[in-house]
Protein backbone atom coordinates (compact mmCIF):
# COMPACT_ATOMS: atom_id res chain seq x y z
CA UNK A 1 0.00 0.00 0.00
CA UNK A 2 2.69 2.29 0.86
CA UNK A 3 4.68 1.77 -2.23
CA UNK A 4 2.06 3.19 -4.71
CA UNK A 5 2.27 6.29 -3.09
CA UNK A 6 4.70 7.76 -5.78
CA UNK A 7 2.02 7.00 -8.14
CA UNK A 8 -0.89 7.96 -6.39
CA UNK A 9 0.79 11.39 -6.15
CA UNK A 10 1.97 11.92 -9.98
CA UNK A 11 -1.49 10.87 -10.66
CA UNK A 12 -3.28 13.54 -8.78
CA UNK A 13 -1.04 16.18 -10.10
CA UNK A 14 -1.77 15.17 -14.04
CA UNK A 15 -5.45 14.95 -13.34
CA UNK A 16 -5.36 18.33 -11.27
CA UNK A 17 -3.55 20.15 -14.32
CA UNK A 18 -6.07 18.49 -16.88
CA UNK A 19 -9.27 19.27 -14.73
CA UNK A 20 -8.19 22.44 -13.90
CA UNK A 21 -7.66 23.37 -17.36
CA UNK A 22 -10.46 22.20 -18.84
CA UNK A 23 -12.34 23.57 -16.41
CA UNK A 24 -11.36 27.45 -17.14
CA UNK A 25 -12.53 26.22 -20.84
CA UNK A 26 -8.68 25.05 -21.95
CA UNK A 27 -9.26 22.67 -24.73
CA UNK A 28 -7.21 19.56 -23.79
CA UNK A 29 -5.66 18.93 -26.80
CA UNK A 30 -3.63 21.96 -26.87
CA UNK A 31 -1.67 20.26 -23.70
CA UNK A 32 -0.73 17.35 -25.97
CA UNK A 33 2.22 18.46 -27.30
CA UNK A 34 4.83 15.67 -27.50
CA UNK A 35 7.76 18.02 -29.59
CA UNK A 36 6.88 19.96 -26.44
CA UNK A 37 7.61 17.26 -24.14
CA UNK A 38 10.96 16.24 -25.98
CA UNK A 39 12.54 19.63 -26.43
CA UNK A 40 11.62 20.35 -22.69
CA UNK A 41 12.16 17.14 -21.00
CA UNK A 42 15.55 16.57 -22.88
CA UNK A 43 17.10 19.90 -22.71
CA UNK A 44 16.02 19.30 -18.85
CA UNK A 45 17.99 15.85 -19.12
CA UNK A 46 20.64 16.84 -20.76
CA UNK A 47 21.63 20.12 -18.60
CA UNK A 48 21.43 17.79 -15.27
CA UNK A 49 23.95 15.44 -17.21
CA UNK A 50 25.85 17.81 -18.02
CA UNK A 51 26.03 19.96 -14.46
CA UNK A 52 26.55 16.30 -13.08
CA UNK A 53 29.54 14.06 -12.11
CA UNK A 54 28.91 10.23 -13.03
CA UNK A 55 28.37 9.47 -9.03
CA UNK A 56 25.73 12.28 -8.97
CA UNK A 57 23.94 11.13 -11.40
CA UNK A 58 23.77 7.54 -10.47
CA UNK A 59 22.97 8.39 -6.81
CA UNK A 60 20.07 10.34 -8.21
CA UNK A 61 18.69 7.66 -10.13
CA UNK A 62 18.97 5.47 -7.26
CA UNK A 63 17.18 7.93 -5.32
CA UNK A 64 14.22 8.18 -7.55
CA UNK A 65 14.21 4.53 -7.40
CA UNK A 66 13.97 4.17 -4.07
CA UNK A 67 11.07 6.86 -4.00
CA UNK A 68 9.20 3.68 -5.39
CA UNK A 69 10.33 1.18 -3.58
CA UNK A 70 10.79 2.94 0.04
CA UNK A 71 9.08 1.24 2.82
CA UNK A 72 8.51 3.04 5.70
CA UNK A 73 8.18 1.60 9.30
CA UNK A 74 5.19 0.17 10.25
CA UNK A 75 3.71 -0.67 13.44
CA UNK A 76 5.18 -4.04 14.12
CA UNK A 77 8.95 -2.00 13.50
CA UNK A 78 7.42 0.67 16.15
CA UNK A 79 6.56 -2.56 18.62
CA UNK A 80 10.21 -3.85 18.08
CA UNK A 81 11.57 -0.11 18.25
CA UNK A 82 9.75 0.11 21.94
CA UNK A 83 10.82 -3.13 22.99
CA UNK A 84 14.44 -2.74 22.26
CA UNK A 85 14.28 0.59 23.70
CA UNK A 86 12.76 -0.98 26.92
CA UNK A 87 15.75 -3.69 27.04
CA UNK A 88 18.39 -1.50 26.45
CA UNK A 89 16.77 1.13 29.46
CA UNK A 90 16.57 -1.89 31.48
CA UNK A 91 19.96 -2.60 31.07
CA UNK A 92 21.11 0.94 32.34
CA UNK A 93 18.81 0.81 35.22
CA UNK A 94 20.27 -2.23 35.90
CA UNK A 95 24.03 -2.61 35.62
CA UNK A 96 24.37 1.60 34.67
CA UNK A 97 25.40 3.37 31.40
CA UNK A 98 28.68 2.65 31.35
CA UNK A 99 28.09 -1.30 30.65
CA UNK A 100 25.78 -0.54 27.89
CA UNK A 101 29.03 1.06 25.64
CA UNK A 102 29.93 -2.15 24.22
CA UNK A 103 26.74 -2.81 22.59
CA UNK A 104 26.07 0.72 21.38
CA UNK A 105 29.85 -0.10 19.77
CA UNK A 106 29.04 -3.50 18.40
CA UNK A 107 25.16 -4.11 18.13
CA UNK A 108 25.52 -6.63 15.40
CA UNK A 109 27.07 -8.87 18.21
CA UNK A 110 25.39 -7.55 21.24
CA UNK A 111 23.12 -9.64 23.16
CA UNK A 112 20.69 -7.12 23.71
CA UNK A 113 20.28 -6.03 19.71
CA UNK A 114 20.27 -9.80 18.07
CA UNK A 115 16.96 -9.98 20.08
CA UNK A 116 15.77 -7.50 17.25
CA UNK A 117 16.64 -9.09 13.72
CA UNK A 118 14.35 -6.98 11.88
CA UNK A 119 15.76 -3.58 13.35
CA UNK A 120 19.61 -4.62 12.95
CA UNK A 121 18.43 -4.78 9.22
CA UNK A 122 17.92 -0.88 9.15
CA UNK A 123 20.78 1.11 8.75
CA UNK A 124 19.77 4.53 9.56
CA UNK A 125 17.55 3.71 12.50
CA UNK A 126 20.39 1.57 14.22
CA UNK A 127 23.12 4.01 13.31
CA UNK A 128 20.91 6.74 14.48
CA UNK A 129 20.02 4.71 17.86
CA UNK A 130 23.30 3.88 18.61
CA UNK A 131 24.75 7.25 17.75
CA UNK A 132 22.41 8.74 20.35
CA UNK A 133 23.42 6.58 23.01
CA UNK A 134 26.90 6.63 22.83
CA UNK A 135 27.01 10.96 23.00
CA UNK A 136 24.78 9.86 26.16
CA UNK A 137 26.95 7.96 27.68
CA UNK A 138 30.37 9.67 26.64
CA UNK A 139 29.14 13.09 27.79
CA UNK A 140 27.12 14.96 30.52
CA UNK A 141 24.27 15.74 27.98
CA UNK A 142 20.83 15.92 29.84
CA UNK A 143 18.09 13.53 27.90
CA UNK A 144 16.24 16.16 27.73
CA UNK A 145 18.60 18.67 26.14
CA UNK A 146 19.63 15.67 23.61
CA UNK A 147 16.95 15.94 21.29
CA UNK A 148 17.32 19.55 20.20
CA UNK A 149 21.48 18.23 19.60
CA UNK A 150 19.92 15.60 17.52
CA UNK A 151 18.03 18.07 15.50
CA UNK A 152 20.97 18.95 13.70
CA UNK A 153 21.83 14.82 13.06
CA UNK A 154 17.92 14.86 11.41
CA UNK A 155 19.45 18.17 9.12
CA UNK A 156 23.13 16.76 8.10
CA UNK A 157 21.28 13.46 6.88
CA UNK A 158 18.40 15.35 5.47
CA UNK A 159 20.94 17.53 2.90
CA UNK A 160 22.01 13.81 1.68
CA UNK A 161 17.94 13.78 0.25
CA UNK A 162 17.66 16.81 -0.96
Amino acid sequence: MDKIFTTLGLTIVIVSVIVGYTWHDGNIFLLWQPSEFLIIGGAALGAFIASSTPAFFKATLKTLARGYTFSPLGGKDFLEILNLLNDIFGKIRKDGPIKLESHMDDPHNSSIFKKFPEFLKKEEPLIFLTDSFRTIISTKILYYVFGSVRLGWFRERAKNFI
